[in-house]
């Protein structure tokens, strides 16, 4: 993969100096999908599903296929797939629509401790509101996820199985793991919500063959423009999918004596039953020019392959410093990951990013919106470094030599 090239797309790269080591937090953007909804606010701007004159027609054809796109994306039907804003409002939206209406007291949800706020505070404060109870699983001493404790964990009184495809703080998870963890789940009868954000710009994702029930994903790690997300309902959910926030486009009839009524209007069906108000359009054509771009562009294999090399390259250069240790599990297999976590006990990593900051090296810093596993390993903070296409090995070599630099000054 040639990442010098890539990097030639993305205009915040091209010839500015920047040495983004934080792809993780968002992806940079291609010319492609920054024209893309330039041109589509300068010459086709118009609303959708509300207007039956052609401007209005052309932008409701526009946005139905990005959906469909995204659909196709990872496999799965168009009126599987539900606009949100993120992958927060995807986890939120199933919280509301699906969990908070099916599940009950002292029923159980499973996740790992490490999982992002996204994906922990809304199964917190369903416990606190409707009594089910949350179940953590451990991580082991060396930042392997527990696959003992995990599949222990789910039992019969398991109702929801919830994890990140890839951890935001220690990479990928071996794919065996994902596969024991949904057939367990499966058994017992547990519905699966699964956090795709930071695994859907590096790796292909199947519905078919991952079989799960709600999966979550946002278009800005994607390439694609911020405010626009994906959650995936599996269809044989949609019957057990509630009305949770009402307004215009998700409705068919209203029916004005709703008191007498099991409800106050008749819903229209899946996917825009969850999408009330008027939709992100230029953000789903946005993520429609990213996913083309993507598909014209770069190869999830050769993209795999570049990815470990930066990261093992990485790794190389933290070892020769006896106080960082780095958050990377090691599996049996080699697992993949497209970032990389470590912790100074010499530097704060607040301090290391700022001083990296100097050498205009952007790098994440801090609990990664992660507290818990923070606390109970008990670092303070840590340092995350991730990887794109864009990504080159002079971009390593420069957080390298400004580490360098850092720990011959101080």
């Amino acid at each position: 993969m040639d990442a010098l090239r890539i990097k030639q797309d993305f205009p915040l790269l091209r010839n500015s100096g920047i040495v983004y080591l934080d792809s993780a937090a968002t992806g940079q953007k291609p010319e492609v999908v920054i024209d893309a909804i330039s041109t589509f606010y300068r010459t086709e701007n118009g609303p959708v599903h509300r207007g039956i004159y052609e401007l209005a027609e052309q932008a409701t054809g526009t946005f139905e296929a990005a959906r469909k796109a995204v659909a196709d994306l990872i496999n799965a039907s168009p009126e599987e797939i539900v606009f949100t804003s993120g992958t927060t409002d995807s986890i939120n939206t199933i919280a509301a629509a699906w969990a908070a209406h099916t599940l009950q007291k002292d029923d159980e949800i499973v996740l790992p401790v490490s999982e992002h706020h996204s994906n922990m505070l809304p199964w917190l404060e369903l416990a606190r509101t409707h009594g089910v109870t949350i179940i953590f699983v451990s991580l082991t001493p060396d930042f392997k996820l527990d696959i003992e404790d995990f599949l222990k964990k789910i039992t019969p009184k398991t109702k929801l199985v919830t994890f990140a495809l890839t951890s935001h703080i220690f990479g990928n998870y071996p794919q065996e793991y994902i596969r024991v963890i949904i057939n367990k789940a499966h058994q017992v009868g547990a519905k699966i919500v699964l956090d795709a954000a930071q695994s859907v710009g590096h790796m292909k994702l199947d519905m078919q063959l991952l079989g799960v029930d709600f999966l979550a994903f946002s278009g800005h790690k994607l390439f694609g423009p911020t405010g626009i997300g994906v959650l995936y309902v599996n269809k044989k959910n949609f019957n057990d999918i509630a009305v949770y926030r009402m307004g215009g486009g998700m409705v068919q009839n209203i029916t004005l004596d709703a008191l007498d009524k099991k409800e106050c209007a008749l819903w229209k069906e899946m996917p825009y039953r969850l999408e009330a108000g008027t939709p992100a359009f230029a953000q789903a054509i946005g993520l429609h020019a990213a996913i083309a771009y993507i598909k014209d562009t770069i190869s999830y294999i050769k993209l795999s392959e570049h990815e470990d090399a930066l990261i093992t390259h990485l790794k190389k250069l933290l070892t020769k410093y006896d106080d960082i240790v780095i958050m990377q599990p090691v599996y049996q297999k080699p697992v993949h990951s497209s970032l990389l976590s470590f912790y100074s006990m010499r530097h704060h990593a607040h301090d290391i990013a700022a001083w990296l900051s100097q050498y205009n090296i952007a790098v994440r810093a801090g609990n990664h919106c992660a507290q818990p596993i923070h606390q109970r390993l008990k670092i303070p903070a840590s340092v995350r470094v991730s990887c794109h296409a864009y990504t080159t090995m002079h971009d390593i070599d420069a957080f390298g030599h400004a580490l360098d630099e850092l720990y011959e000054n101080k």
